[in-house]
């Protein structure tokens, strides 16, 4: 079955953390940059894409 990885970073205080719609997420970080880090790996590894992919912004703006 193919499972469609669509990640986002969500913040909760001075936490953010990557979330995906298979149900896979990574710890809160104080960083957002390292927040879509692991995000983008998530993607990665997932599709099979060497390096970054875009992830997308929550809804109501850039985190």
């Amino acid at each position: 079955m193919n499972v469609e990885h669509r990640v986002t970073v969500e913040e909760r205080g001075s936490f953010s953390t990557a979330r995906c719609t298979c149900g896979w997420h990574a710890p809160a970080r104080r960083s957002r940059d390292k927040s879509r880090r692991d995000g983008a790996e998530h993607s990665a590894e997932r599709s099979g894409v060497q390096g970054r992919e875009e992830l997308r912004e929550p809804e109501g703006g850039p985190v």
